[in-house]
């Protein structure tokens, strides 16, 4: 009974790895220093660590070249269960208002 459904679900599972595969690749590598310059709408992928939650959505990404906000859906977390010690590999768009500067993240990766 439950044999036609788990083909499905590897199925799908194939299918949203390959398009995760494919955003990663169009994203330009950066720091956050460097992502903190970027025009609005550029995408980028940063490796480093979510280091506080502010709010529902927004926390505070670090790497070696210092800190930003960063925007992660809660979509994005199906399936994780994320630590501030672990390493995170983040890919989305640069989204510049007012005077701040943070990452809607699309793409949420645990590398630790």
């Amino acid at each position: 009974m439950l044999k036609p459904y788990l083909h499905l679900w590897f199925v799908l599972c194939c299918a949203l790895c390959m398009h995760n595969i494919a955003q990663a690749k169009e994203a330009l590598v950066v720091s956050t220093l460097q992502a903190l310059k970027l025009n609005d709408g550029t995408k980028v992928m940063l490796d480093g660590y979510i280091v506080t939650q502010l709010n529902s959505e927004e926390y505070t990404f670090q790497d070696n070249t210092g800190l930003m906000s960063i925007q992660i859906g809660y979509d994005k977390w199906i399936g994780t269960s994320w630590q501030p010690s672990q390493k995170v590999r983040i890919v989305g768009y640069v989204n510049k208002y007012s005077s701040r500067t943070k990452i809607d993240v699309e793409l949420l990766i645990l590398l630790d």
